[in-house]
């Protein structure tokens, strides 16, 4: 099916996230809504809540051995807990960025050095990035929304606080075409 819907040097997308347990996620998911309540509609404060780990960027005739060895990999690590506590925000010259804390991420040190094994092997890709400090994405504004500040406030005047284990990953793959990236392909690998 992928060689009809692909040429061979078509470049693809494979994103790995940490997916929540259900309860986490509500929780986090009602941070959203106060975001959109507050702040109006983006992109990012309808995502799904999770934790990016990686991009990596393979040609398609490497789609099927990378996204394997991806699945081999993730099979060597145990399910782990991890602490969700407060809000802060990554700033740049044209946006805001709020987030969720976690608030030890050495608990990812595993999957993190398991990961980056991945990198050593032959015909890794044109990409391959392992996001480094795990957060997860509450909404997005332009530099200028003063409501932001706002909003970033009041989450840290009552943060949030929390434990999940983490037992389950999600991949997500995109490939581009026609000048746009589009979803391939989006599910969940077991830990």
């Amino acid at each position: 099916m992928m060689n009809e819907m692909f040429k061979v040097e078509e470049e693809c997308e494979i994103l790995l996230f940490l997916t929540l347990p259900p309860e986490a996620e509500s929780i986090i998911k009602d941070q959203k809504k106060e975001f959109r309540d507050l702040l109006g509609n983006e992109e990012f404060s309808h995502s799904k809540p999770h934790i990016t780990l990686l991009t990596w960027k393979v040609t398609t005739d490497r789609l099927v051995s990378c996204s394997k060895k991806l699945s081999t990999t993730l099979a060597c690590c145990q399910p782990f807990s991890i602490t969700i506590s407060g809000v802060d925000a990554f700033v740049s010259k044209k946006s805001k960025t709020m987030y969720s804390i976690i608030k030890n991420p050495e608990q990812l040190d595993n999957v993190y050095k398991q990961l980056s094994s991945l990198k050593q092997q032959p015909g890794s890709g044109s990409y391959f990035k392992i996001y480094g400090t795990p957060h997860i994405t509450i909404g997005q504004s332009k530099i200028e929304n003063k409501g932001f500040d706002t909003l970033l406030t009041i989450f840290q005047k009552d943060p949030i606080s929390f434990d999940c284990l983490i037992s389950e990953y999600s991949v997500r793959i995109n490939y581009f075409k026609r000048g746009k990236w589009s979803t391939f392909y989006e599910g969940k690998l077991g830990v």
